[in-house]
């Protein structure tokens, strides 16, 4: 500006050149103070590049500015940022392969391109309609092409001059391009790191292997933006892929379940070769084989599990935008983890079937030790713990609990006159007849030893376990075994003793196993194939039995059967009871009680259910009933006692309804000595002693 004031007069004009020339260097030490300042704005590449991109383009008013990145890795280059003020196909995003075009020559060499003509340029491609002249500059940073500056104009040679400037703007924004490129490195990675973590995560929480899998594809296709990602495992019996998860959608997609063969496609050549398999352009690949109409890119990473290849992750894209470098570190971790989770899988799958098999072993153990291994049926083991929880079981329920004996008439004559063989076929037969009678759920069938066998019957009282042990009798009976060598019947037939026990009443289960027992002798001794029912226990009974010297032997049992007592020892024997209770008093404190006389009615009788054979052989009195005063005509004798101080009523019995089951007299004697007190603890060691 001139001073008016200034006696030297109005001040000169440079001359035209000059001024142009230092308004010129003006701008431009303006646009680059100007995109200094905007290099160290942000750190995010694209929206300083696009800042960059606008500046240029508004200080020097060109038609289109952009700025790509190379991509050497996957030898193509991306732009990045573009300003233009005419219509162009150029967008963010675009992609082109190194060595196309200007820009890829750029890219390659490094080196810069002004082209004032693009007319006759060869390697030229125009991308701006009606383009003339372009100017093209690679970003360099410590030697290696991180982008490249491109510009473009309709006009011829609007670039002259303007080459200098833009190299240095390129020198001036390459460190801020290579520190940004580092920063969304490290951004990228924290990003990709928190994915897998996430993704681990989420594995973990799989309830399987399957549901694993598919959270893993469903993940990658939705957070890396690819169109369709697949795990494909290897079969080793059929030699094939089979395609376990999928995820992604479209025309053509093969459904989860689907076989591939080895020798098929970019998946088939990964498996082979163990190696990943990257395909950028799918078109150009020999192998590839459609199944999406929009997949252009396509990456297979092998699943691996200590060198051994057990499959592979399929991932592919409508582009090559999803497969960078840390995208593919991510897709190839991802199947590195799958393989350690497979494996698992596997060894889980291996460690079930071993534990299966193992429970089905210790099953079938449990059931041979548990077996009688002819009969099929439980054996004394099994009877003795099954007794024990039933026992406990109807103290809890307050339920009777009801045990029968069951002995095969005159077996070992069986055995003589017909051989072991068919003796243990009988046994078997005996045995079925025995489980198929059963009809409820509780009650339980055993092999006691030898020829007996033990029946429990959970909450029948004793006239219910009497019927059912009567009909066990039919059934054996109706089996028609032909036994040459019966005292009783052409066909096998069986002796039973029932007994039936209340254990809240503080009995124990070996006082109902004894009385079983002892009901069973008794059967046995009235004659066989036939059912006696012993009292009911209750902490204060006794059942005593005493051997007779001069009686003589069971030819069977080897011992001898119990004396039947004449009428004179009864009475006898009555007499020291009376005494007894006259002496003693009851066991409760009340006044004794006169002593009952032997008769069908005592409720301490056993009960005596014979076959319909054997009860013919008895003689009744007037009152339908056996005297009491002699012995049953083709019994044995008989020294059976029962003391009671306070023998029980069946009203108590709640499986009964209070109902006095009617009773055949059986023979019984008082005698009182203490040497009958002793064997009355067990009745069958003292009928084998009397040997």
């Amino acid at each position: 500006m001139s001073d008016p004031a200034s006696p030297a007069g109005p001040e000169v004009p440079p001359p035209t050149d000059a001024r142009a020339e230092a308004s010129a260097e003006t701008r431009h030490l303006a646009v680059l103070n100007e995109i200094a300042r905007i290099a160290t704005l942000d750190l995010e590449p694209r929206p300083m590049l696009q800042r960059i991109t606008d500046a240029l383009a508004r200080a020097f008013r060109w038609e289109f500015v952009a700025c790509v990145s190379a991509d050497f890795e996957h030898e193509r280059f991306v732009c990045e940022a573009v300003t233009s003020r005419v219509p162009t196909e150029i967008e963010v995003g675009y992609t082109r392969a190194l060595g196309s075009g200007v820009v890829g020559r750029v890219a390659l060499s490094g080196r810069s391109e002004l082209l004032d003509d693009v007319e006759g340029v060869a390697h030229y491609i125009e991308t701006l309609p009606g383009a003339r002249s372009e100017l093209c500059v690679p970003v360099r940073h410590q030697g290696r092409t991180v982008a490249i500056l491109n510009a473009e104009s309709r006009q011829p040679g609007a670039f002259r001059g303007q080459l200098a400037l833009l190299e240095t703007v390129a020198e001036q924004v390459a460190g801020a391009i290579a520190s940004a490129r580092l920063y969304q490195r490290a951004r990228h990675g924290a990003r990709l790191l928190q994915m897998v973590s996430e993704l681990s995560r989420s594995a973990l929480e799989a309830a399987d292997l399957d549901e694993l899998l598919d959270r893993t594809v469903r993940y990658v296709q939705r957070h890396f933006e690819v169109g369709m990602a697949s795990v494909l495992l290897h079969d080793e019996e059929a030699d094939d892929l089979v395609k376990r998860a999928h995820a992604g959608s479209g025309p053509g997609m093969a459904p989860v379940g689907t076989r591939w063969p080895l020798d098929r496609g970019v998946v088939g050549r990964s498996f082979r070769l163990g190696e990943p398999q990257l395909v950028l352009n799918v078109a150009a690949d020999p192998d590839f084989v459609r199944f999406h109409e929009s997949t252009a890119s396509q990456f297979v990473a092998p699943i691996r599990f200590r060198g051994r290849v057990l499959g592979v992750v399929n991932v592919e894209a409508g582009s090559a935008e999803p497969f960078s470098s840390e995208n593919l570190v991510v897709f190839q971790t991802v199947a590195a983890q799958l393989g350690g989770a497979i494996h698992l899988a596997a060894m889980n799958r291996e460690l079930e079937d071993a534990n299966e098999r193992l429970r089905h072993a210790n099953q079938r153990l449990e059931r041979l030790s548990a077996t009688d291994g002819l009969t099929g049926v439980a054996n004394r083991r099994n009877f003795d713990e099954t007794l024990d929880l039933e026992w406990r079981r109807a103290h809890r329920a307050a339920v009777p609990l009801s045990l029968v004996m069951i002995d095969l008439d005159c077996f070992k004559g069986f055995n003589d006159a017909h051989g072991h063989q068919a003796g243990d076929e009988a046994l078997r037969a005996v045995a079925r007849a025995l489980r198929d009678s059963l009809s409820r759920a509780g009650d339980a069938v055993a092999r006691y030893g030898g020829e007996e066998f033990a029946v429990l019957l959970p909450g029948a009282g004793a006239e219910h376990a009497a019927r059912i042990a009567e009909r066990l009798r039919e059934a054996i009976q109706a089996l028609a075994i032909a036994h040459g060598a019966s005292t009783v019947a052409p066909v096998a037939t069986a002796s039973m003793g029932v007994a039936t026990g209340f254990p809240g009443d503080g009995s124990t289960e070996s006082q109902l196993v004894q009385e079983a027992d002892r009901a069973l002798y008794l059967a046995k001794h009235l004659g066989r194939n036939r059912v006696a029912v012993g009292r009911r226990l209750t902490p204060f009974t006794r059942v005593l039995v005493e051997p007779d010297e001069t009686a003589p032997r069971d030819e069977e049992d080897g011992a001898r059967p119990p004396d039947v007592p004449t009428a004179a020892a009864r009475a006898d024997g009555h007499a020291r009871v009376d005494a007894e209770a006259s002496a003693e008093g009851r066991s409760d404190g009340s006044a004794p009680a006169p002593a009952a006389s032997p008769s069908a009615g005592d409720v301490d009788a056993p009960t005596v259910i014979p076959a319909t054979a054997a009860a013919s052989d008895a003689t009744p009195g007037s009152d339908g009933r056996t005297p009491t005063g002699g012995a049953v005509p083709g019994d044995p004798p008989s020294a059976v006692r029962a003391v009671s101080t306070a023998p029980p009523s069946d009203a108590d019995d709640p499986s009964e309804g209070g109902v006095d089951p009617v009773r055949m007299p059986g023979p019984r004697a008082f005698p009182s000595t203490e040497t009958e007190r002793a064997a009355a603890e067990s009745p069958r060691a003292t009928l084998e002693a009397a040997e």
